[in-house]
């Protein structure tokens, strides 16, 4: 494995660990860095590993993190970092693109919170 491949690694572990904690924050109330049991937006997807081990689960079979726009998936074994790989239909990520993105989940992730909280009378 390359450098610049670690260093991407390295990054976008942090950048999941920000994505989780802010989702278990705004949405569940909690604060963890933990993986959320499962969120699916529009624009990405993340879960924690399965631990079910059926050929036909779902969740065993998709990527623990993805990001639509760039065809970005993101693999671990039971915890976040541990046998981490990723697949890209973008190569060379750079790292502006990764700040993006992250920026792009979180935006997401207010979304969530704000039609969650019109939806069962909260205010904002």
């Amino acid at each position: 494995m390359k450098d610049n491949e670690l260093e991407t690694i390295e990054i976008l572990k942090s950048m999941i660990r920000i994505i989780s904690a802010y989702y278990n924050k705004k949405i569940d109330g909690i604060e963890s860095a933990d993986t959320p049991n499962y969120v699916n937006s529009y624009n990405f997807s993340l879960h924690r590993h399965c631990f079910c081990g059926k050929e036909n689960c779902s969740l065993c079979n998709t990527p623990n993190f993805y990001y639509r726009p760039y065809g970005l998936e993101v693999y671990w074994y039971k915890h976040l970092g541990r046998g981490m790989y990723i697949k890209s239909n973008k190569e060379n990520l750079k790292i502006c693109e990764l700040y993006d993105m992250m920026n792009h989940c979180v935006m997401e992730i207010e979304n969530m919170r704000y039609k969650y909280d019109i939806k069962n009378g909260g205010g904002v």
